[in-house]
């Protein structure tokens, strides 16, 4: 593969109140970095950090970091916009052929950048690739498969899909409940070309008090709690727009299938053009 063949990277790192352990996460991204350069050659890659308006030490461990590091760049938001807005803005401002997300309070082992590019490579008319997590606490089975598919921080997309997808949902409801994650994944994985999962275990989910992974460890463990009724409405309002923005995008594919059909009969799509699933 030829150094003008490579594609560039760009992580995108969103941050609110992480001071304890963004320089950690941060240090993770570039050590896989560094050990995809060593590999495949030179290839222009980022980090890109969102300070997601944090009330405490973050911007400064940022702004200090990305002092040393020459490839990071650091952004604000000026209010909160919750994880999916950061991780759009932070894209919106990336410049790489492929997307790499990863949270400020986990970390990517040094062969994660590594192997998803490897099979982006090996795999061209891929879309997407997906690698395994590792993560300290007792997880369930059914709930492995669960976070392996919905999480975004182990996935690596080329750029096109991510704009095609418009991103995630920043609707409050996802932001007050949860589920924006699952809604891009549901698409991704649905109407997306997968290359070959990287089964290595290259990204680590971090438990710390409060955080995404801490709130649910019962149900992931297997436990069993009944939600009360107010938990429960928000439940289903998530699910049905979580339904109803999969359903908007089934009849985006559609329209842009009869595009195909109707305007480039006998001519070859561009190459960025999107090859997509059909819906069944």
């Amino acid at each position: 593969m030829s150094e003008a063949s490579l594609p560039s990277v760009s992580i995108v790192v969103p941050a609110h109140n992480d001071e304890a352990t963004v320089v950690e996460a941060l240090e993770s991204a570039t050590v896989a970095l560094a050990k995809a350069l060593e590999r495949h050659g030179d290839f222009e890659c980022e980090i890109v950090a969102i300070d997601d308006a944090s009330e405490d030490a973050t911007a400064a461990r940022l702004d200090e970091f990305a002092r040393r590091a020459s490839w990071t760049r650091v952004f604000r938001n000026e209010r909160n916009h919750g994880a999916a807005g950061s991780r759009n803005r932070g894209a919106d401002r990336s410049r790489g052929d492929l997307l790499f997300f990863l949270d400020a309070d986990d970390r990517y082992e040094p062969d994660h950048v590594s192997l998803c590019l490897e099979r982006l490579l090996d795999e061209p008319a891929a879309h997407y690739v997906v690698a395994e997590f590792r993560v300290d606490e007792p997880i369930a089975p059914e709930w492995r498969v669960a976070i392996r598919n919905s999480s975004p921080i182990n996935v690596a997309l080329r750029r096109w899909c991510f704009e095609f997808i418009g991103g995630f949902p920043e609707e409050e409801i996802f932001r007050t409940f949860g589920g924006e994650d699952v809604v891009f994944r549901n698409i991704l994985n649905r109407f997306f070309i997968p290359a070959a999962p990287v089964s290595a275990q290259t990204v680590h989910y971090r438990r710390r008090p409060g955080n995404s992974l801490d709130r649910q460890l019962a149900k992931f463990a297997g436990g069993k709690s009944a939600p009360d009724a107010d938990e429960r409405r928000r439940h289903e309002e998530a699910t049905r727009r979580r339904d109803q923005i999969v359903l908007a995008f089934e009849r985006r594919i559609v329209e842009w299938l009869r595009y195909q059909r109707d305007n480039l009969k006998g001519i070859i799509p561009p190459t960025n053009a999107p090859r997509l699933r059909v819906p069944r």
